[in-house]
């Protein structure tokens, strides 16, 4: 059940698209990752790191709104927002790029 809900949520990116477009192959390779227990790890690290940044970012968000002026939060809030998004982003690439480096140089048996 889980690696059901599992795909999908984190089914997009799976090559091929969103997981209604993902064929079945693909599919079928997501389910195969997904018994390997450091892919399991890897995601589970990947959402909980997601979930703590977004926590701060509207914790910061709240303890500005008593702070600064309505007018001035919604002059940062954007960049705010793209700040932490493209942070996480850009570590999540940095994340899944050494995870196939380190998958392609481990040999085949």
């Amino acid at each position: 059940m889980w690696s059901r809900w599992r795909f999908a949520i984190g089914g997009a990116g799976v090559p091929g698209g969103l997981p209604v477009m993902v064929g079945l192959a693909a599919r079928a390779g997501y389910e195969r990752q997904w018994t390997s227990a450091g892919f399991r790890d890897s995601s589970r690290r990947m959402t909980a790191v997601w979930g703590l940044a977004l926590i701060a970012e509207a914790s910061l968000r709240v303890a500005l709104s008593f702070l600064i002026s309505p007018a001035t939060l919604m002059l940062i809030s954007p960049l705010l927002t793209a700040t932490v998004f493209g942070s996480l982003a850009a570590w999540s690439l940095h994340r899944r790029s050494a995870r196939l480096r380190a998958q392609r140089a481990v040999p085949t048996a």
